[in-house]
C-alpha cells in the first residue's frame, strides 16, 4: 500500500481531467445546454445551485443556499435540496465557522477535477453532512482541522475517495454507502474518530483506512470485494470490531501501530471474516481459534456469522409528559439505549406535533426544551439514532394545560397550640395532568418536598409564638396553588394548665382522705358510746 492514502495521479490523467472539465464548461457557456450525467434525471435539475462558498458564520445566508435555521445545536443552518454540478471547483466550501449547520439532500455530480472536493470543510466545528449523493467526483467529503463533525447516510459512487478527514477530532462517519471508489472512508492525523455502520464495496485501494490517528472506533461496517478491507498504519488505540469483512484481497492489515485491538474488549467479540476457517465447538458464535491478520495482529474472537446490528430502544420519560404555556416542556430521552453503543453514541431528534416535520436537528443532549403556546393534547415523536444510523421511533402524549390544582388545609387558622409538635393535613385534586408533588413551608423557610399521595406533614420543636405553614400543590404541567394557615404555640400555658389540673387533683384527694378519716373516727366514737 502507498505511504499516503491519496497518491499523486500521473500528469497525463490530470491533463485529461482538466480538458474534460474545460470542455464541459465551454459547452455550457456557449450553448446554454444542460449535460445529463449518467444515472441522473432531468427532474433533479429544477433546484440547480451554483457552488457555495462560506468563510464565516455571518455568511450562512439565503444567497449561500441556506434554507432555514439560526445556527444553534437544535436549530442549525440548513443547506438542502440543491443540485450542484462539479468541475474545476469545489461544490460546497465551508471554512472557519463555529455555527451549527447541516448540508442534506444535496446532489453533487461530476466530472469533478482532481483536487476539487464536492464538500470541502476546513477549520469547521459543529457540521453535519447528511443524506447527500456524490457521483463521479474526486472526493465526496474532505475535512481538514475540523471538530465535532459528522458525515451520515450519504451515497458515494465512482469517486477517488468517499470521505477523508485530516488533523481533525471528534468526527463520525456513519451509515454511508460508498461504492467503486479508490478509497472508501478514512482519517489521518486525527483524534477520536468513529467509523460505523457504513457499507463499502469494490474499493481499489482500501475500504477503511486509519493513518497516524488515535482513539478510533471502527465498528459494524460492511467491507466487501475490495483490495483491502481495513488498513491501519502508524495509529494507536484503534478498536476494530463487529465488522463484516467479506471477500477482500487483503481482509485487514496493520503497519507500525500500537495499542490497537481487532476485537471489542468489553464484549469479547471480534469481526466476521469471510475466509475464517476455524471451528465453534461450543456453539457460542465465537470461533475457537483466532483469525490471523499478520504476524503480530489477530482477532482473538472472530464471529462465526455475519453481524447484524439491532436498532436502539427509544424511550420518552415520563411516559405521559405535561407542561403549561408559561414554561417549557423538558423532553427527556435519557432512558433510551442501544445494545452495541449503550447511550454515549446515541443521537436524538424531536417532532413536537408528530406531523412528520422534525422540529430539531439530531442532537446528543438527552434533554431538550420546547414551549407550547396553546393548551391541548399533543403527540410528540422521538427518533433515536445509533452510531450505525439505525433508527428507532416512539411517541408520547403531552398534556398542555394552565388550570391550577385545588389545595385545602384541613386545620383552621387562629388556633392556639399547647404543644411544640404540630401536624398539618390537606386535601388536593387536579382534573388535568394530575398531581405531581407538594412543597410545605414553615415560617417562610426552605420548602420540604412531599410526593404525590402525601396528605400531611409534621413539625416538631416549635418555639412559642405565632407560626405560618403554607402548602403548595404542583400538578404535572407545572401549575401550582397554595393554602396557608396561621397559629400560635403556647407550650408554657399548656404546662401551667396541666400543673393546675394536677394540683387540683392532689388537693381533692387530700380533702377526700381527711374527710374520710374524720367521718370514720366519728362513726367509731359513736359506736363506743
Amino acid at each position: 500500500m502507498a505511504d499516503a492514502p491519496f497518491p499523486q495521479l500521473g500528469t497525463m490523467r490530470r491533463l485529461l481531467e482538466m480538458a474534460i472539465a474545460a470542455h464541459i464548461v465551454f459547452m455550457l457557456a456557449v450553448s446554454g445546454s444542460m449535460v445529463i450525467m449518467p444515472g441522473r434525471s432531468e427532474a433533479s435539475l429544477s433546484e440547480m445551485h451554483d457552488p457555495i462558498r462560506i468563510f464565516s458564520d455571518s455568511e450562512f445566508t439565503a444567497a449561500k443556499g441556506v434554507r432555514s435555521g439560526s445556527g444553534t445545536a437544535t436549530d442549525p443552518y440548513i443547506i438542502e435540496d440543491w443540485d450542484i454540478r462539479m468541475g474545476a471547483w469545489n461544490g460546497i466550501r465551508i471554512e472557519s465557522t463555529l455555527a451549527y449547520f447541516v448540508v442534506r439532500n444535496v446532489v453533487f455530480s461530476g466530472p469533478g477535477l482532481y483536487g476539487y472536493d464536492a464538500v470541502s470543510l476546513a477549520m469547521v466545528s459543529n457540521g453535519r453532512i447528511d443524506s447527500c449523493t456524490f457521483e463521479w467526483v474526486d472526493v465526496g467529503v474532505r475535512g481538514v482541522s475540523c471538530k465535532n463533525t459528522t458525515v451520515s447516510s450519504c451515497n458515494v459512487t465512482d469517486c477517488r475517495a468517499g470521505i477523508r478527514f485530516d488533523t481533525s477530532q471528534d468526527i463520525t462517519f456513519k451509515g454511508n454507502v460508498i461504492s467503486q471508489c479508490q478509497f472508501g472512508a478514512g482519517c489521518q492525523l486525527s483524534y477520536r474518530c468513529t467509523i460505523a455502520g457504513n457499507m463499502i464495496d469494490n474499493s481499489s485501494e482500501a475500504g477503511i483506512y486509519v493513518e497516524s490517528s488515535t482513539d478510533v472506533n471502527v465498528k459494524a461496517n460492511v467491507l466487501e470485494n475490495g483490495q483491502a478491507g481495513v488498513h491501519l498504519e502508524q495509529s494507536s488505540r484503534v478498536v476494530v470490531h463487529h465488522n463484516n469483512i467479506i471477500n477482500n484481497t487483503m481482509q485487514g492489515s496493520e503497519l507500525q501501530g500500537s495499542g490497537s485491538s481487532w476485537y471489542d474488549p468489553a464484549s469479547s467479540e471480534g469481526n466476521y471474516w469471510s475466509d475464517y476457517g476455524g471451528q465453534d465447538a461450543d456453539r457460542n458464535g465465537i470461533g475457537d481459534g483466532p483469525y490471523v491478520i499478520s504476524t503480530n495482529q489477530q482477532d482473538r474472537f472472530p464471529l462465526m456469522t455475519r453481524f447484524s446490528d439491532a436498532p436502539p430502544v427509544a424511550v420518552i420519560s415520563p411516559t405521559r409528559p405535561a407542561c403549561n404555556t408559561n414554561g417549557p416542556l423538558l423532553a427527556n430521552a435519557s432512558q433510551s439505549h442501544d445494545a452495541l453503543d449503550g447511550q454515549k453514541s446515541l443521537e436524538f431528534r424531536w417532532d413536537w406535533n408528530a406531523d412528520g416535520i422534525w422540529d430539531t436537528a439530531w442532537v446528543r443532549d438527552t434533554l431538550t426544551a420546547h414551549t407550547y403556546t396553546q393548551i391541548g393534547t399533543f403527540t410528540i415523536a422521538l427518533d433515536v439514532q445509533d452510531s450505525c444510523c439505525n433508527v428507532a421511533r416512539t411517541t408520547a402524549t403531552v398534556i398542555v394545560e394552565d388550570v391550577a390544582p385545588i389545595i385545602n388545609i384541613q386545620q383552621e387558622s387562629g388556633a392556639v397550640m399547647h404543644t411544640r409538635t404540630v401536624t398539618v393535613t390537606w386535601q388536593s385534586s387536579d382534573g388535568g395532568s394530575g398531581m405531581d408533588h407538594f412543597e410545605v413551608v414553615l415560617d417562610g423557610g426552605n420548602a420540604t418536598i412531599f410526593g404525590n399521595g402525601t396528605t400531611s406533614a409534621e413539625f416538631s420543636g416549635l418555639q412559642n409564638g405565632n407560626h405560618t405553614i403554607t402548602v403548595r400543590a404542583f400538578d404535572k404541567a407545572g401549575n401550582n396553588a397554595s393554602d396557608t394557615i396561621t397559629f400560635e404555640v403556647d407550650a408554657e400555658a399548656g404546662l401551667t394548665y396541666l400543673l393546675l389540673v394536677a394540683g387540683v387533683g392532689v388537693l381533692a384527694t387530700v380533702i377526700g382522705l381527711v374527710t374520710y378519716v374524720i367521718l370514720h373516727n366519728r362513726k367509731r366514737n359513736a359506736g363506743n358510746q
